[in-house]
């Protein structure tokens, strides 16, 4: 049978046991376990270096369904095979490459966050306007909170937003 990308989901916070437990399997079977390292501000206002699963609960292995479905469904720290519906999720080598692309050789994808100035594009992340893209137009409050420019329903908006909830667009 061919092999395919599959989606395995993973125990809480286990994604790293489910790994290295595939990987005892067999060297014919690959994995990707794509990661993010960002800098997060804490309550307390200082900065802490957070490195986790891109995908939370989600890893990708690369096998033959036939050849290898239990031994990888009772893996430890694994849950299941992702299902949609009666089939089982999967990905194509080209969308596993289009994650590869963003990630550095270890398979880390860093978010580092540089100084926020003005003019600066960013996501908000967190919040009522989650998913929406904005222009800083200035930093304020000790560094703590931006004054963003967005667009909602055709209008352009200025709301300040918490730093801890905005990342830098890559350019």
């Amino acid at each position: 049978m061919s092999k395919k990308w599959f989606v395995v989901t993973c125990k809480p916070k286990q994604e790293n046991v489910a790994l290295r437990s595939i990987r005892t399997l067999s060297s014919s079977i690959k994995i990707f376990l794509p990661t993010i390292r960002y800098i997060k501000l804490k309550e307390n206002k200082k900065k802490e270096l957070v490195h986790e699963a891109l995908f939370p609960g989600y890893i990708f292995a690369n096998f033959s369904l036939h050849e290898y479905y239990k031994q990888i469904d009772y893996a430890y720290g694994v849950r299941a095979i992702l299902r949609v519906g009666s089939d089982f999720a999967s990905l194509t080598d080209q969308g596993i490459q289009k994650i590869r692309q963003q990630t550095n050789e270890e398979d880390i994808l860093e978010i580092i966050e540089p100084e926020i100035q003005t003019g600066d594009s960013v996501w908000v992340v967190e919040g009522p306007i989650a998913g929406t893209e904005a222009i800083i137009k200035k930093v304020c409050n000790g560094k703590e909170r931006a004054l963003v420019l967005l667009k909602f329903l055709g209008q352009d908006l200025e709301v300040t937003v918490d730093l801890k909830k905005i990342l830098l667009k890559k350019p």
